[in-house]
């Protein structure tokens, strides 16, 4: 899961969280969990682990600072159950919004 926007401004710090759930909708602790981001040309731009949320045994996390804007998609992995499981969503980097100043 990724927050309710899709969309995040280049430059600021991104957070990232997800949930691992098997085929019957079941949330499970995750072992050797990572993420991987891409570009929209499938070029690796950032990876690492992602870290357990305080307080919530089953909800991930992981932060990310964009310098270009563009389409990526974020790969989130674990093992559950003993099997390899990967989510993947999509979002957008965009400029940020100029701050107008009083003349």
């Amino acid at each position: 899961m990724i927050h309710n926007t899709k969309e995040f401004r280049n430059g600021h710090t991104i957070y990232f969280e997800c949930e691992f759930r098997d085929t019957n909708n079941v949330l499970h602790s995750a072992t050797n969990r990572s993420f991987t981001i891409y570009d929209d040309q499938d070029v690796q731009v950032a990876t690492g682990s992602l870290l357990r949320r305080p307080g919530a045994n089953v909800i991930y996390y992981c932060f990310w600072t964009p310098s270009n804007v563009g389409k990526y998609k974020i790969d989130f992995t674990g093992l559950i159950v003993g099997k390899s499981t990967t989510i993947r969503k999509t979002f957008r980097v965009i400029e940020p919004t100029k701050k107008h100043t009083a003349e």
